[in-house]
């Protein structure tokens, strides 16, 4: 008789990724900090996304609320540097971030 595994998807595992991915870590280093490959993390990205219910379900979507956490935390952090006087602050948010907005702009239209 085999037993079926149990999932590595727990509440410790999902925090620990949530907070990894709001501190910046790329997905690989989130998921090896939390003892997962890689692979696993994109498995249950993809069953999340492919589901409509279930343990997955909910994973894309508390990943991508973390990411959103990270971007303004680093934006905040980006517009303090430009306030006090840092030029280079200034040029990078205009050459990177502003490209990527005016990019998905639909201009012309």
């Amino acid at each position: 008789m085999t037993m079926a595994r149990s999932c590595k998807l727990t509440l410790n595992v999902n925090k620990q990724i949530g907070d990894n991915v709001a501190l910046g870590f790329t997905y690989a280093f989130a998921a090896e900090a939390a003892r997962i490959t890689y692979q696993t993390f994109n498995d249950w990205m993809k069953k999340g996304r492919n589901s409509t219910s279930g343990e997955y379900f909910k994973f894309p979507k508390y990943i991508q609320k973390f990411n959103a956490d990270a971007a303004k935390k680093l934006l905040e952090r980006l517009n303090e540097a430009a306030e006090a006087g840092n030029c280079q602050v200034c040029m990078w948010i205009l050459s990177d971030v502003s490209r990527k907005i005016v990019v998905g702009m639909n201009l012309g239209k």
